[in-house]
């Protein structure tokens, strides 16, 4: 029988592999909330201005002139 915490780590893992595994996921984790979720949330308040981003505020050209 394994030893408890041999059984917990993955197979194929050494257990320095296992902890930067761990600290990668962690980092991960902050990343999203700290700086991800916060840009998604300015995104998706801001997202009614996309249209008044365009430089002309009507067409110049339309399909008659193209011939």
């Amino acid at each position: 029988m394994l030893p408890e915490a041999q059984r917990l780590r993955p197979a194929g893992l050494f257990l320095g592999q296992t902890l930067l595994l761990f600290a990668a996921a962690t980092l991960a984790a902050l990343w999203r909330a700290l700086f991800l979720r916060p840009l998604y949330l300015y995104a998706m308040a801001t997202c009614h201005r996309v249209n008044r981003r365009g430089t002309r505020s009507s067409v110049e050209v339309d399909l008659a002139d193209a011939r």
